[in-house]
């Protein structure tokens, strides 16, 4: 039994990582050989076949140069975990969109002994979440700001609001049309 870990049954705990809708990856080495992959880690890579006892470096080679490996080597020597949200990455063939955001978790892992052996990674998903915010963001921004009527506007509106006789509803009739005409068509 593990001193960390709380289980009576370790098959179904191992059965319910499995299943959870977060990835799950453990590595192990400091080649980051991958010795356990859930259902939703492989999935977000495409289910690549054979991957576990491979080196992450050799199953998953296009993350080279997006500063993850770099992050492994760190928390495999110093046992600082690492934590990131809305990590952009690209992950060729998926079925969304090689364009992908994660939020992660790494920490390191130890041995029987208690000596680091390895590196845990947990992540989600979020790019759903990045990509309705980023279209919501752009919707905002897409609308022209105001601007301030030129005089020729000015004058316009104040000869439409001239025939009205009541003093402050001219002005405001004549600022309304002044803004009126300022705003982009």
């Amino acid at each position: 039994m593990i001193a960390d870990v709380t289980t009576i049954d370790p098959v179904a705990f191992a059965r319910a990582v499995a299943e959870l809708p977060a990835g799950v990856f453990v590595f192990h080495g400091e080649e980051h050989v991958v010795i356990g992959a859930n259902r939703a880690a492989r999935a977000f890579f495409g289910d690549r076949p054979r991957i576990v006892g491979r080196p992450i470096r050799e199953v998953y080679p296009e993350i080279t140069g997006q500063q993850l490996y770099p992050l492994l080597d760190r928390v495999l020597p110093t046992g600082e975990p690492f934590t990131a949200h809305e990590w952009r990455i690209i992950v060729e063939g998926h079925p969304d969109g090689d364009e992908r955001f994660v939020s992660f978790w790494l920490v390191a892992v130890s041995g029987p002994d208690g000596r680091r052996c390895g590196v845990g990674c947990q992540f989600v998903d979020v790019t759903a979440q990045v990509r309705r915010r980023r279209s919501a963001e752009d919707d905002a921004g897409a609308a022209p700001a105001p601007r301030a009527p030129t005089a020729e506007e000015r004058e316009l509106a104040a000869a439409l609001a001239s025939g009205i006789e009541d003093e402050s509803l001219r002005k405001v009739v004549a600022k309304a049309a002044a803004a009126s005409l300022a705003r982009p068509s």
